[in-house]
């Protein structure tokens, strides 16, 4: 949250390397590093970016901090999508993506 460049730049690959673990995801997200790894990717020096990028893509692997993510950088994740699509059925067989349907 605070620091220089380079500290920053550390401690989102520190992150990246941790949430390799599924529990250290969620320990990782409880703990705040969310919103301020989103600020890095958004307004940091390039390797500062490639590497809050890297700790996002992982810690967005639990289905939970990538709702947060998605909704901290004002996207919208395909299971949103669906939802919107397919209401409260989004994850039934009669609503499955067609990308992927036979």
């Amino acid at each position: 949250r605070t620091g220089d460049a380079a500290g920053k730049t550390q401690a989102a690959g520190a992150l990246s390397s941790l949430a390799l673990n599924a529990a250290n995801r969620v320990t990782i997200a409880l703990e705040g590093a969310l919103q301020p790894l989103v600020l890095l990717w958004r307004t940091g020096e390039a390797e500062g970016k490639t590497q809050a990028t890297n700790a996002l893509n992982n810690l967005a692997l639990n289905i939970d901090n990538n709702a947060v993510i998605v909704g901290l950088i004002g996207g919208t994740s395909g299971a949103n999508k669906k939802r919107r699509r397919c209401g409260d059925d989004a994850f039934s067989e009669s609503c499955k993506h067609p990308r992927y349907e036979e």
